[in-house]
């Protein structure tokens, strides 16, 4: 099984709730950690809220549980270190929702890499900094720029291939996990190699994407065709959605991302939004 497979395998697992029976946090103000103060569940919230917006998708119930336990462990030890690292972890999260757009993509995309292979506000906490490496899914990396392309990424522009070939009355995409891989595979072969508008671009739609899908839901019949008018689709084809997929990750990102942005947004970060 590949690793795109290996990734739902687990997803579902967590989703089925077979690794969260002992569930945290069930309450709002409940009491996370003993101490003087307390530490609350409200405060500790920060860390997956954190974990959100680095992975660009929630956390889900099984790994919550990890980071709040992983927690309310070290606040009984040194609950002084706990406080300064959620102090930390709020100020990113704050920085991250005041921006937007392109300049939001590059700022997660940046700090999932320092947090990643260098110091994070995480690392006093070793279960959380796993969660965090599992949950945010580096697929390609540049070293240089540092930059990485994430899983939600790369689901991010699968979605947008989708909702070009429905607006195109071609159908939502529909792939099978063998394909799936294929595009993970290209997608990350040709990331480092892109200019660094263009990996910005990459990065500037799947951490978005619930954003965006309520965007387009709610925008009015007109400013749906603005942007299709304006969006840089292929001519009408009777592709599959492979190879629909193909054509659309042949243009330029940069300009398929910022005409999406500059049309129906600005757009936030999702997660940082209170």
């Amino acid at each position: 099984m590949g690793r795109v497979a290996s990734s739902l395998a687990v997803l579902w697992i967590a989703g089925c709730g077979l690794f969260s029976s002992d569930a945290v946090c069930t309450e709002p103000g409940q009491e996370l950690a003993p101490g003087s103060p307390p530490l609350s569940c409200d405060e500790a919230e920060i860390a997956v809220r954190y974990v959100d917006v680095l992975a660009g998708r929630p956390t889900g119930t099984a790994d919550r549980n990890l980071i709040l336990k992983d927690l309310a462990a070290s606040y009984r030890t040194d609950p002084g270190r706990v406080r300064g690292a959620l102090d930390a972890l709020r100020a990113t999260v704050v920085e991250l929702a005041g921006q937007q757009g392109f300049a939001a993509a590059e700022a997660r995309s940046r700090r999932a890499y320092l947090d990643l292979n260098a110091e994070s506000a995480l690392d006093p906490f070793p279960q959380a900094r796993r969660v965090l490496s599992s949950r945010v899914a580096v697929w390609a990396t540049d070293e240089a720029q540092q930059l990485v392309l994430t899983e939600s990424d790369i689901e991010g522009w699968i979605s947008y291939a989708s909702l070009c070939r429905e607006v195109q009355e071609g159908g939502p995409m529909r792939l099978s996990v063998a394909q799936r891989e294929g595009i993970y595979r290209d997608l990350r072969r040709r990331f480092p190699d892109l200019e660094r508008e263009d990996q910005i671009a990459m990065v500037a739609l799947g951490p978005f994407w619930r954003g965006i899908t309520r965007r387009w839901k709610a925008a009015s019949y007109e400013r749906q065709q603005a942007w299709i008018q304006a969006a840089p689709l292929p001519p009408p084809m009777t592709a599959t959605s492979l190879g629909y997929a193909e054509v659309i990750f042949g243009i330029s990102p940069r300009r398929s991302a910022q005409t999406l942005h500059e049309t129906l947004g600005p757009f936030v970060l999702d997660g940082t939004a209170p």
